[in-house]
C-alpha cells in the first residue's frame, strides 16, 4: 500500500479588531463553547458558491495532550464530477438539494503556545476559507455565549507560522534552481538585507 503524506501549516489565530489591528487570538473559549454546545446550533457559513460546515463527531479535547481538535467540510454541490468504469460510459452523480460533495480540514488548536495547526487538504478549505469560516462561527459562539465585538465584529486573520531554519537554509545555499516570490508589495521587502546577491536583484 502506498503511503499517504499529510502536510499540516502552522498559524497564530490573529483578530482584526478596531483601526485594523491585529490581536492574538486565545481559542480556548471558543472551542469549549462548541464542544459544551454540540449540534445546539446551525454552525454552518456560506463562503459563496461553497459552504463550510463543522463536524460535530470530530470535535473534541485530548486532556492527555491538552491539544483541541475540530473538522471542518467544504460543500459544494457545483461541477459535479462523473462516476466512470474502464470502457463503459461515464454516469452523473445525482445530489438530492440538501447534499453536497464535501472535502474536510482537519484543525488543531495548542492551548500551551497559542498555535493552530491545519491539515493541508488541497481539495478542501484554503486558509482564507478556513478563516472566514472561523469567523462567522466565532459570531454564533458570541451570540451563544451572550456576547458582542461591538458595531464592527472581529475578522479572524491566521498568521502564518514561518520555519527561519528553513529560509535560512535557502538564502546559504549557493546553489537556486528555481526561486518564486509572490506578494502584492514586493517593496516592502525590497530595502531588507536578504544577505544573497540573487534574491536583492531580482528584488531591485
Amino acid at each position: 500500500m502506498a503511503k499517504q503524506k499529510i502536510r499540516f501549516n502552522y498559524f497564530e489565530p490573529q483578530l482584526i479588531i478596531e483601526n485594523n489591528d491585529l490581536v492574538k487570538w486565545d481559542m480556548k473559549k471558543f472551542l469549549d463553547a462548541i464542544l459544551n454546545n454540540k449540534k445546539t446550533f446551525d454552525a454552518s457559513v456560506f463562503l459563496g458558491d461553497e459552504i463550510s460546515d463543522l463536524e460535530w463527531n470530530s470535535c473534541d479535547y485530548d486532556s492527555s495532550n491538552d491539544i483541541y481538535y475540530i473538522q471542518l467540510s467544504k460543500l459544494r454541490s457545483k461541477n459535479i464530477p462523473s462516476r466512470k468504469r474502464i470502457n463503459h460510459d461515464k454516469e452523473d452523480i445525482n445530489l438530492a438539494d440538501d447534499e453536497y460533495l464535501g472535502e474536510f480540514n482537519l484543525l488543531v488548536y495548542d492551548p500551551k503556545v497559542q498555535a493552530l495547526i491545519v491539515q493541508s487538504n488541497f481539495y478542501g478549505l484554503t486558509t482564507k476559507q478556513i478563516a472566514l469560516a472561523l469567523t462567522g462561527l466565532r459570531q454564533k459562539v458570541n451570540k451563544i455565549n451572550g456576547t458582542s465585538d461591538g458595531d464592527i465584529p472581529y475578522v479572524v486573520h491566521l498568521s502564518p507560522v514561518i520555519d527561519s531554519n528553513a529560509i535560512n537554509k535557502v538564502l546559504n545555499n549557493e546553489i537556486y534552481r528555481k526561486v518564486t516570490i509572490k506578494g502584492a508589495d514586493y517593496n516592502a521587502i525590497a530595502d531588507s538585507d536578504l544577505n544573497s546577491q540573487l534574491l536583492n536583484k531580482t528584488i531591485d
